[in-house]
């Protein structure tokens, strides 16, 4: 058999289904790899001779990872004559292959080829060839080179930066084709594909191709050409995401179009007029700035939402109460019409919405359609999240709407109105509920009335749900008889949509009212718990879960003393039900979520005696975050359509699909594992190896946000478990320093590459937070030179990576299209990026603190620079580069001097600082010099002494913004007159110090300071309270405010007594009298107490 022929049964075979067959083929195609020159000759000789298309198409899936996509790729294998012939055969494919799907993969194979050789000069063929097709009169040939354009715009941008002139007027006139609608859409791919390498002149040209790219969608649209329209539209699409601005010139041309194409042209498809309403979302989310200056645009797309959101059905009543879906499933148009008024309510905001709306909704409400009304009140359940700033004004007026849709008299009007204010329960909490309980509560009760309409009964318990989620417990308990009595009707109502819903509305009155639920107790937690062992028929098993979350959250409520036996007898069902589904008793599946969220405030009310149930609840959640993801991968040019429970990216050239409920199981089973860890302490050690083996590999899941924050939990909760259970089970000394240090050492390689690939900064934010716990529970001497190095290089480029995004944001900030909201939220980014940046100084801090001067020489490059950020204009910098560098001070202290030539300038400068966090760093980092710099310090204590001083006599000393730098001002104060007492004048300055008392805020500083008083006043009596004794009020009104208080140390509470009683028994009476007489009564009782 010739090489070919086998070849071909080999390509055969490769897509046989038969694992058998299968895998002899993929052994006999890699022993062909052996011969790379004849198997990539043969490939090619297939995939352009052979009759049998699917033999064409396997020869060209095969031949481009063969050629350009694995690591171990044959082009570098094959002879100069043979990649020759390769280059040759693949540019005259082109014209002449007949099957769409190869012509794309040859494109394909051909513009990845071109990027790896035409930068060496390696193919000099290719471009000429390229700009030649896009001039011939051959169709295909046509297509074929704008595809490859495309396809190389970003790695060839350097090489095409020549052309781009050219470029231009070729892509024009492939827009403008008037024979090929490919051609254009082709032409319109590669327009779009380089956008992003063009300079500010190059971009200015192409912009001219807007209306030829609009054009071209049209074209294809009114030649009935949809699939290829959406084709264009999805490119659109890409543009409004990442090149918004590219559409400025023409901005009004391109609104227009699509919303034309989207409410204008007639018997298109719903997908086609779907995305050319995405384009329109999508610009606005991307440049809402520039979108609010199109003139008409957010009215239209309010008018657009609203038009979409009528098309709800008009379902018979009777119908839809026995329907338990909720209405915006119905209809495709109606969800779409919710979900572009969130997103452009969010994007655009409130200043532009408001008015537009309530210019709207009045005329809505007063339609006799209820679609109209319902439409009016969904509207402003819709837009308060993005709208909350300019809604707040207007919610008496909300409000009023809303009651009138409590008293509506159609009952899907009165569900809608339901429906906005549990919504705004949660946007606008917890002011509505304070503010305007007395209106909606009571007609939330009447609407739970509603018999002859249980849908409407449900959704005003769900109401209800959401009012006591975020409602202060004295808003809730004066309703609280009245609600539980309602509810505990619907409970028993015998309808499982009403059961559902009021037995979590119970769930929440319970939550809300804590302690107060315990005269309702009795008369819920049999019948609920009866629920639990009879609820077990498909129907009610979710009202079965629901009851598990409801005895939980009482349980919660009202402690453990009360639920104690409740809770054993719940969790022994809870764990035979974990058993059964375990053994493969699917029946349970839907209750499981329920039972691990009811699980997990089990633990916290049972405490230790918990931990026995863990041995049946871990087992299949360790099972679950361990199992593999469900994904699949396709070529970036295969479209899979739309898959119920599939979501699609594209990663680098390839479509991955993920199985989202899968996702999602995972997801809850991390976190339900970083809860028991957290919960049950020394109580989860036997699952901390295992767990740490499932989870620390998890800290890079990039398909689920969920995943990654639940695992990055999860490892503090380790380390502690570790600790604590190795520190109380008499394990040999030093054994849990060892486990909780090779525990670390395991997290530690996977920890610093996802600090280091996070992108969401929120994610990142928690990460780091965790990444400082677990060094904290690892504490003193855990971490090795090796890591340490380690460390270090992750906090540069932690560093690296703010300063970009910073810099990033900076520029976003001067876009001409920035408005006054868009600047609020590019504030609250940069904000998360300072805070990404404190918590980055923290990890060096964190090094000084357990590894103290040991660590200084491995650290020294990022000391450095924090050490520039203390120059720094921007306060955030400022603050952590000061904080850094105190804590050298604190728990490196040999190394003061060495530091403080290079800081000396700015802690002075900064004493004053407008900033309240950069003075409290400072004058904090003060009082640590003063203690450990010694005698190279003295020439600079006045200078700081008398600064120091400065800001303690400001007005604003002691006001909310400023009392803790003051405090830490005061007791650095007292380091300084402590250890330097002939730098300073004390007999001037020990009095004024001592008027700078109580200080009352700071603990931890206040019983430093209090020490300071207590010695100078015996060193230096009659420098503090001057030989007339005029500091005597003074110093008694500050013993009477700090005695029987935790701002002092028992210690300093029995020297305070003594000097006390030392005072009555020496001191002239009167004098001590007159004294005594100025401080409030309450504090002489205390004062009196102690010198007795």
């Amino acid at each position: 058999m010739s090489i070919i022929a086998e070849l071909e049964q080999v390509l055969t075979h490769l897509n046989n289904p038969d694992d058998t067959i299968r895998g002899q083929a993929e052994a006999a195609f890699n022993r062909m790899k052996e011969s790379p020159s004849a198997l990539v000759i043969s490939l090619l000789q297939l995939l352009r001779a052979s009759t049998n298309s699917a033999t064409r198409i396997s020869a060209a899936v095969f031949i481009r990872p063969l050629l350009v996509r694995q690591s171990d790729t044959l082009w570098d294998k094959l002879t100069e004559e043979n990649k020759a012939v390769v280059k040759t055969e693949l540019l005259q494919g082109l014209p002449t292959e007949s099957i769409g799907s190869v012509r794309r993969k040859l494109c394909l194979i051909t513009a990845e080829l071109g990027a790896l050789l035409v930068p060496s000069g390696a193919w000099p063929e290719l471009m000429p060839f390229m700009f030649s097709c896009v001039t011939s009169d051959n169709d295909t040939l046509k297509e074929c080179a704008f595809t490859i354009f495309g396809s190389l715009a970003e790695a060839l941008k350097t090489q095409f930066a020549p052309y781009i002139s050219k470029l231009q007027e070729v892509f024009a006139a492939g827009l403008n084709d008037t024979r090929s609608i490919k051609v254009r859409l082709a032409a319109l791919g590669a327009t779009a594909a380089f956008l992003s390498t063009l300079d500010d002149t190059a971009r200015a040209s192409f912009q001219q191709l807007t209306p030829a790219m609009v054009t071209t969608i049209l074209v294809a649209l009114n030649a009935k050409e949809e699939e290829e329209a959406r084709d264009g539209l999805e490119l659109f699409i890409e543009i409004a995401d990442s090149e918004p601005l590219f559409f400025r010139p023409d901005i009004v041309l391109v609104t227009d179009s699509m919303f034309g194409i989207a409410t204008e042209l007639k018997d298109l498809d719903d997908s086609t007029r779907h995305m050319a309403i995405e384009v329109l979302v999508t610009l606005s989310q991307s440049r809402p700035t520039m979108m609010k200056k199109v003139p008409l645009f957010v009215r239209k797309m309010i008018m657009l939402a609203i038009k979409l959101m009528l098309t709800i059905e008009d379902e018979d009543i009777a119908a839809w109460n026995k329907d338990v879906g909720d209405d915006a499933e119905e209809v495709s148009d109606y969800k779409l019409g919710e979900e572009t008024m969130d997103r452009v309510a969010i994007s655009v905001q409130g200043k532009t919405i408001v008015p537009l709306l309530f210019e709207m909704v009045p005329a809505l409400m007063n339609d006799p359609d209820w679609k109209h009304r319902a439409c009016a009140l969904s509207l402003l359940s819709i837009v308060g999240e993005g709208c909350y700033k300019f809604l707040v004004p207007h919610l008496s007026e909300i409000v009023a709407l809303i009651l009138r849709g409590f008293a509506d008299p159609h009952p899907r009007v009165r569900w809608t109105a339901c429906n906005c204010v549990g919504q705004m329960f949660l946007d606008f909490s917890p002011n509505l509920q304070q503010d305007y309980h007395a209106q909606l509560i009571p007609g939330l009760s009447h609407l739970m009335n509603d018999v002859e309409n249980p849908k409407v009964q449900a959704h005003a318990a769900a109401a209800l749900i959401n009012f006591c989620d975020e409602c202060p417990n004295d808003v809730v308990l004066p309703y609280m008889a009245d609600l539980i009595s309602r509810l505990a009707v619907l409970l028993k109502s015998g309808i499982i949509l009403v059961q559902e819903q009021a037995i979590t509305a119970i769930a929440s009155v319970s939550d809300s009212a804590k302690e107060n639920f315990l005269p309702y107790y009795d008369g819920f937690m049999p019948y609920l718990k009866s629920i639990l062992h009879t609820a077990t028929t498909k129907e009610y098993r979710k009202l079965r879960g629901k009851a598990m979350e409801c005895i939980s959250l009482i349980g919660s409520s009202v402690g453990p003393e009360k639920f104690f036996a409740d809770a054993k007898d719940t969790m022994d069902i809870l764990v035979q039900i974990q058993k059964e589904y375990t053994a493969g008793n699917e029946e349970h599946e839907d209750v499981m979520p329920y039972l691990h969220q009811a699980s997990a405030r089990m633990c916290r009310v049972l405490g230790s005696s918990f931990v026995p149930y863990l041995a049946i609840l871990m087992p299949p959640l360790i099972a679950t975050a361990a199992a593999k993801a469900d994904l699949t991968v396709m070529d970036e040019d295969e479209d899979p359509g739309v898959v119920e429970g599939w979501e699609f990216y594209l990663v680098g050239d390839k479509k991955l699909g993920v199985h989202t409920s899968s996702l999602d199981e995972k997801a809850g089973a991390c976190n339900m594992i970083s809860c028991y860890a957290d919960e049950m302490k020394e109580g989860f050690f036997p699952y901390v190896n295992q767990c740490a083996e499932v989870l620390v590999p998890l800290l890079k899941f990039y398909f689920n946000d969920g995943v990654r924050i639940a695992c990055v939990s999860a490892m503090p909760a380790l380390l502690r478990s570790a600790y604590l259970f190795l520190q109380t089970s008499g394990a040999a000394q030093g054994a849990d320093t060892m486990f909780v240090r090779n525990l670390l050492a395991f997290m530690l390689p996977t920890f610093h590459d996802s600090l280091q690939q996070e992108e969401d900064l929120d994610i990142l934010n928690t990460m780091l937070k965790c990444y400082i716990s677990c060094l904290d529970v690892a504490g003193e001497g855990a971490i090795n030179t090796e890591q340490a190095e380690l460390i270090v290089k992750v906090v540069k480029q932690l560093l690296d990576d703010y300063a970009e995004r910073k810099k990033r944001l900076l520029a976003n900030a001067k876009a001409p299209d920035m408005d006054e909201e868009e600047q609020e939220r590019a504030e609250e980014d940069q904000i998360m990026n300072e805070d990404a940046l404190g918590q980055t100084g923290d990890i060096i801090g964190k090094l000084i603190r357990y590894q103290h001067e040991a660590i200084l020489p491995t650290i020294q490059s990022a000391v450095s620079v924090f050490l520039e950020l203390c120059k720094s204009s921007n306060t955030a910098e400022r603050q952590v580069g000061i904080c850094v560098v105190d804590d050298i001070f604190e728990f490196a202290p040999s190394a003061t001097n060495t530091l403080l030539p290079y800081i000396k300038d700015q802690y002075l400068q900064y004493i004053g600082d407008s900033d309240p966090a950069v003075r409290q760093a400072t004058v904090y980092g003060l009082g640590l010099i003063a203690k450990a710099a010694g005698e190279p310090l003295a020439p600079l204590v006045p200078q700081y002494v008398n600064a120091l001083n400065r800001i303690c006599s400001l007005p604003d000393s002691k006001s909310e913004e400023f009392v803790h730098s003051t405090e830490n001002a005061i007791s650095s104060l007292g380091s300084f007159y402590a250890f330097y007492p002939n730098q300073v004048d004390l007999q001037t300055l020990l009095p004024i110090w001592l008027n700078y008392l109580p200080v009352v805020e700071d603990e931890i500083e206040s019983n430093v300071t209090y020490g300071y008083l207590l010695t100078f006043l015996e060193k230096y009596n009659t420098q503090l309270l001057t030989p007339s004794m005029a500091g005597l009020p003074k110093l008694l009104q500050v013993f009477g405010a700090i005695l029987d208080t935790h701002l002092i140390s028992d210690e300093l509470k029995q020297k305070i007594s003594a000097l006390l009683k030392h005072m009555r028994s020496q001191m002239d009476p009167n004098i001590l009298q007159a004294a005594f007489a100025t401080v409030p009564q309450e504090d002489q009782i205390k004062l009196q107490q102690a010198s007795q």
